[in-house]
């Protein structure tokens, strides 16, 4: 009996080792079960944060734009550098930028160009930069914003390609490590571009954001032609009036001549008027004469 006893012992003491085998794996399951629904959860709440703060940003985003866009419905040629510098001012701090530029040229070839800057307020201004170095010296920047009418989106500018030398050197010197041009045109012209420069650290900036930027610099080639329409307008009604102020002393200048005309044809009838009477006379006084 006690061999049995002890044989019978062994046996449950075995099946209680394996019955907590089994227990010890059911936990560790449970537990990994438990461990992974965790870790979904927080990944699900985590992409949901991260949806809602691209949500939040895409609004704010949209907000500016239809603020920059109400902005300038009152533009004209008194107040639009205000404005240009307005939205500088408002897209730079949205996007947290180091810096960015306005290149304005009064020909589609890059002429003439104006130049308008905003920077953060602990950066100097590269203004003087920026008008040393024309985008005329950079054929590669020029033919793409020029002729391509391109957005030139350039996440790391130590990595762009040999055509571009002239660009990276210059864009180097500048400091800049990342930077965007959105070139500003409507159909019939391009008036130039929208630049944002890097400094700090290389950015890139997402496809929605790049459109979004399209969308502002669409705006502004809209206000630039509303206000050329409204200056031609002023200077053709400038030309009228003194096409009409011309023609009036044209005008004044035909009536006085023919009124100086009038004026001496009747001392020329009086005259000769005058002349005939003393010829009638003349000729009364003979033939008395001739008859005495």
């Amino acid at each position: 009996m006690h061999d049995k006893s002890k044989a019978e012992l062994l046996v449950l003491l075995e099946e209680a080792r394996k019955e907590s085998a089994y227990y010890k794996r059911l936990a560790k399951e449970a537990g990994d079960a438990r461990l992974r629904e965790t870790e979904a959860l927080s990944h699900v709440l985590i992409k949901r944060k991260m949806a809602e703060e691209a949500l939040s940003l895409q609004y704010r985003f949209q907000e500016m734009i239809s603020g920059i866009a109400a902005d300038y419905i009152g533009a004209s040629g008194s107040n639009i550098v205000d404005k240009i510098r307005l939205t500088l001012k408002r897209t730079g701090e949205f996007f947290d930028i180091d810096r960015s530029v306005i290149f304005l040229t009064s020909d589609d070839n890059g002429a003439g160009e104006s130049i308008y800057e905003w920077c953060r307020p602990d950066f100097e201004s590269k203004l003087a930069g920026y008008k040393n170095h024309s985008v005329h010296d950079c054929s590669w920047y020029k033919r793409q914003i020029f002729e391509n009418r391109s957005v030139i989106h350039i996440p790391d500018v130590a990595e762009l390609p040999p055509e571009a030398q002239a660009e990276k050197i210059l864009l180097q010197e500048l400091n800049i490590k990342s930077t965007l041009s959105v070139p500003i045109f409507t159909e019939k012209r391009i008036y130039g571009m929208i630049r944002f420069d890097a400094v700090r650290e290389c950015k890139y900036w997402p496809e929605n954001q790049i459109n979004g930027l399209i969308v502002i610099a669409h705006i502004l080639a809209n206000a630039f032609t509303s206000i050329e329409a409204e200056q031609a307008l002023l200077e053709a009604n400038s030309t009228l009036e003194e096409r009409v102020q011309e023609r009036t002393r044209e005008l004044k200048s035909q009536i006085q001549a023919k009124e100086r005309a009038r004026a001496e044809l009747a001392e020329a009838q009086s005259s000769l008027l005058a002349m005939s009477r003393e010829a009638g006379m003349a000729e009364v006084a003979t033939g008395v004469l001739h008859n005495v």
